[in-house]
């Protein structure tokens, strides 16, 4: 709540330690009520506090607000890969998360250096991955994302296609 009627801005200051020490991290036009603090860390604790600024006299600081950022979802297991058909490979694996967006499907000719093959939805436990080359071996791996946050990756599955 902005209370204050002649200020120049705001700081936001924000600490890692449970309130023990602050650091500024944001500076805010005059009536604005609002910071988003981006790029943190999955599962941290953060606490927060703001004060109104004119010139270089300061108000003292807000009440202390605390959060902490939600853990990166569970990793996806016991992935499998087995060739289905004529050039075709069939994924299927363990939704060990509660709280996925999605999954992302990694593939890979040689089992070192991988790509991304394709995003899925929520709950989703298989994909096939067709219009392969026949007699090429294929590897993959799953990971899945609550929207900035990745779990870990799934082991590594791999097929043939025939």
């Amino acid at each position: 709540t902005d209370n204050s009627t002649n200020e120049a801005g705001f700081t936001v200051e924000r600490s890692t330690n449970g309130g023990v020490s602050f650091l500024q991290i944001g500076s805010l036009a005059a009536n604005v009520t609002r910071y988003s603090n981006t790029n943190l860390t999955a599962g941290a604790g953060y606490s927060y506090r703001v004060r109104a600024y004119e010139g270089s006299n300061y108000s003292a600081y807000s009440n202390t607000a605390a959060a902490t950022t939600l853990p990166p979802p569970a990793a996806p297991g016991n992935l499998t890969a087995s060739a289905q058909g004529a050039r075709s490979i069939r994924l299927t694996w363990t939704d060990n998360s509660s709280i996925e967006s999605g999954f992302r499907i990694d593939r890979s000719t040689d089992g070192v250096n991988f790509t991304q093959l394709g995003l899925l939805t929520a709950n989703t436990t298989s994909y096939t991955n067709g219009g392969l080359t026949s007699g090429v071996t294929y590897f993959y791996r799953v990971r899945a994302y609550d929207g900035a946050n990745f779990s870990a990756y799934s082991n590594v599955a791999s097929a043939t296609a025939k």
